[in-house]
């Protein structure tokens, strides 16, 4: 079952949307000899270019963290998960800039799962904060929000999700009452899922509807294909490249047959 807020109708997102970018990306993530943990990456998205390199190490149960972008900004990150059982800490941000610092904290305890983050402390303090709570072995309900000091509360959603007879459906209520959402997933078999959503937009009386599945083959590659009542139908295909590296092929059409693509690798 869901551990925090985020996790109620993963499933469904892990068929929908998980996977399937249209970025051309490449990483790279190797660990030397002393534990310390290496990562960089290139990227291009349409005519913007990304790229990045960190190293990480951790000593018992404090990580550390540095992350250098391609403007040439540097992001430290801290985190602590022995302050106490079932609590973990984190502190990050740039250095030279006080105001990107940011706290997040996760704490689970018997049937709970809480995240409070407090975020721009030095000119807009905002908290996002998430409580959610194990009903048994097949029901979890959660809340979600957002207050800041200079709007108030610009967040609520509300979240309920229960298995029945194996398959795994959710509701959701978003975006302050004007965002509805009903979803479901079903494993049909070890190698295929299946699932689908409706999300109604009250405000603009929106209503749309999606469905996809993804297939694992014999040969360890997985397939995926979701279609939308929007009008587009986005696909893509994950496989070895390498014996270390991953690839994945997206791709996605519209009904006026215009089109994008991805392709992402990884080397570990």
């Amino acid at each position: 079952m869901a551990k925090f807020f985020g996790d109620i109708a993963k499933s469904v997102k892990d068929v929908l949307t998980g996977a399937i970018s249209f970025e051309n990306k490449y990483d790279y993530s190797t660990k030397t000899s002393q534990g310390v943990g290496i990562k960089g990456n290139l990227g291009t998205k349409g005519e913007d270019f990304t790229a990045s390199a960190s190293a990480s190490y951790s000593i018992d149960k404090i990580s550390l963290d540095g992350t250098l972008n391609e403007d040439g900004e540097l992001k430290a990150t801290v985190s602590h998960a022995g302050l106490h059982p079932g609590l973990k800490a984190t502190l990050s941000g740039q250095p030279i800039n006080l105001g990107s610092w940011k706290v997040a904290t996760q704490y689970l305890f018997e049937e709970y799962g809480v995240k409070a983050d407090l975020s721009n402390i030095i000119s807009a303090p905002k908290i996002d904060a998430s409580v959610c709570y194990n009903l048994g072995s097949s029901q979890v309900v959660g809340v979600e929000t957002t207050l800041c000091s200079s709007k108030g509360l610009s967040k609520l959603n509300v979240a309920y999700q229960q298995v029945v007879e194996g398959y795994t459906v959710a509701a959701v209520v978003a975006d302050m009452g004007d965002t509805y959402k009903a979803s479901c997933f079903k494993a049909l078999e070890p190698t295929l899922s299946v699932a689908a959503e409706a999300v109604f937009k009250m405000g603009k009386g929106d209503l749309s509807v999606s469905a996809g599945a993804v297939k694992k083959l014999p040969n360890g590659h997985t397939v995926k294909a979701v279609a939308s009542s929007k009008g587009t139908l986005s696909s893509s295909y994950t496989g070895k490249v390498s014996a270390a590296t991953t690839g994945t092929a997206c791709l996605q059409i519209d009904t006026s047959m215009n089109y994008k693509y991805g392709f992402q690798f990884a080397t570990k």
